[in-house]
């Protein structure tokens, strides 16, 4: 009887622990973009990032280790940042790829970590289908790629070479290069 009580002292405390963890974020205005940027993650993030700009207009603080993921997901994640009333400071640390890493440029300050890597490469538009439909696709991609390149061309210093690089392949960048780049304003 006593080693399930004890077994059941452990798990409450462990859920307290997470529970004052994030509230601990939470007051100290701390938000993660890690893992895939998808309709789960991006909803949380955006309501995490609403409800903090409605408390206050103190900046906000995201942390990215993420390999990136949908892109209108992404988008809405980059267009909440730009509305609420706080600032968004991005922090890359570990890595910052693909639709990662236009988020990170995104933030009103954009810092990354001595050994944190940022990453750019080309629409991904998956799946065969109809050829119609896969025109429709090619349209709706080239109009997303030209948003996307729109957001680079605004918030780094990147060379129409390297845009180009990226478009037609991966560009990988570390800190010290990022910093050069315009694709964060600090190395920390």
């Amino acid at each position: 009887m006593t080693k399930n009580k004890n077994s059941k002292k452990k798990t409450k405390r462990k859920s307290l622990q997470k529970i004052e963890i994030v509230q601990i974020l939470y007051n100290t205005r701390h938000v993660y973009l890690t893992g895939v940027i998808n309709e789960e993650s991006a909803r949380d993030i955006i309501k995490e990032l609403r409800a903090l700009g409605e408390i206050s207009n103190k900046p906000i603080i995201m942390h990215i280790n993420s390999r990136g993921g949908y892109v209108q997901e992404g988008l809405a994640i980059v267009d909440t940042m730009r509305t609420i009333k706080a600032p968004v400071v991005t922090v890359i640390t570990g890595i910052a790829a693909s639709m990662a890493g236009i988020v990170s440029i995104s933030g009103v300050e954009r810092l990354m970590t001595k050994n944190a890597v940022w990453m750019s490469h080309n629409c991904v538009g998956g799946g065969f289908d109809y050829l119609e439909k896969v025109y429709d696709k090619v349209d709706y991609l080239k109009q997303l790629e030209k948003q996307i390149f729109s957001i680079f061309r605004n918030r780094t210093k990147l060379s129409e070479r390297e845009l180009t690089k990226s478009r037609h392949g991966e560009l990988w960048v570390l800190a010290d290069e990022a910093k050069k780049k315009g694709i964060v304003d600090l190395v920390v």
